[in-house]
């Protein structure tokens, strides 16, 4: 594996005393539910598309925040010291995860493959991309397999099954976005780089490169001449981010459309990326 990404799975003599744990709670009557906790929702929806009804997938983050910024409680940190594992997808993101679930932390962006590593690099969201995402299953299976072994015919069940929704995902949103492609949006922040990068829509401005750093003065006024020159199609929000400063830039000129990277609502991966596409190619027709 890549020593620039690494996965952070456990060790092997912490697998081990786990495997035993799940070997002997098999054997009681009361046996407890395997819990696995993920860092955001996407996290959580990724994973409970590979785990099914094997194991409960408890989600940290509350709805409404945002990762950038998030201050685990301490019922997070106590979840996160009973899970088997703690998925999080990149230090940028949601690192506090990482540091709750300490050597039992999964990236599940540390994969080996050219593509993804570059879209790591360049952007944390791999979430948004269903083919990034596809690539990252097999990794994220043999965590799995590593941490339940008993579960493996089910985790390779799942993730087959996922994997080839995710094929049918990608097809369908190309389909979905063909009017919006080759054309422009400015974002709030560069959350959908990778979703836009896939389906050949153009990002021509960020207001926010970092959560709560506003444009200085001048580069904000070239984004207003980019929107006053027509090239524009939609301003991309997010609820987690100030909205006026997009109002303001928008003039009533191009519509602004509130697209939630952490799902909106949903616990279902498929429905965060139609929902979204279809709001962009409402506008975009």
């Amino acid at each position: 594996m890549h020593s620039s990404y690494r996965t952070h799975f456990i060790n092997k003599q912490t697998t081990f005393a786990l495997v035993v744990l799940v070997a002997a709670s098999a054997c009681s009557s009361d046996q407890a539910q395997l819990r696995y906790a993920a860092s955001i929702e996407p996290a959580g929806m990724i994973l409970r598309e590979l785990v099914g009804d094997r194991a409960e997938v408890r989600v940290l983050l509350p709805p409404g925040a945002s990762p950038h910024h998030y201050e685990p409680k301490p019922s997070d940190a106590r979840f996160a010291e009973d899970a088997f594992a703690t998925f999080y997808f990149d230090n940028e993101v949601d690192g506090w995860a990482a540091r709750l679930g300490d050597e039992r932390a999964i990236s599940i962006s540390g994969v080996e493959h050219s593509e993804t590593r570059e879209h790591v690099h360049n952007n944390p969201h791999i979430w948004l991309d269903p083919i990034a995402v596809q690539r990252c299953i097999p990794e994220l299976l043999n965590a799995l397999i590593e941490l339940d072994p008993e579960g493996t015919t089910i985790y390779q069940a799942n993730a087959d099954r996922f994997s080839e929704s995710l094929k049918r995902l990608d097809k369908d949103i190309q389909e979905t976005l063909k009017d919006a492609k080759d054309k422009a949006v400015i974002q709030a922040h560069p959350s959908w780089n990778l979703f836009f990068d896939r389906y050949g829509i153009r990002v021509v401005g960020v207001l926010e490169s970092t959560p709560g750093a506003s444009l200085p003065p001048r580069q904000f006024a070239k984004l207003v001449d980019t929107v006053s020159s027509g090239d524009v199609f939609a301003i991309i929000a997010e609820p987690q981010l100030a909205r006026a400063p997009l109002e303001t830039l928008a003039a009533g000129k191009v519509p602004i459309i509130e697209l939630d990277p952490l799902g909106g609502g949903t616990d279902r991966y498929e429905e965060l990326i139609r929902s979204s596409a279809e709001r962009i190619a409402e506008v975009a027709s």
